[in-house]
């Protein structure tokens, strides 16, 4: 449910695509902003704004898995 998590990990999936090309912290530093600039303000909007209905399946699984 936590927003900062799915931004994470979002980033880990981009990034991992990019992992052939990174071999320093320069290399990931610049692969995390250029994939931030291609996300954009509309995700993180949209993750915030979905918070609310991914609250509501997780309360009506009633601690059974779910899928947003």
């Amino acid at each position: 449910l936590n927003s900062i998590e799915l931004i994470c990990c979002t980033f880990d999936m981009l990034v991992d695509r990019k992992r052939a090309s990174i071999h320093n912290l320069g290399n990931l530093k610049l692969a995390l902003r250029q994939e931030r600039k291609r996300l954009g303000t509309k995700y993180a909007g949209h993750l915030v704004r979905s918070v609310s209905r991914r609250s509501r399946i997780t309360i009506d699984s009633k601690g059974d898995p779910t899928q947003y």
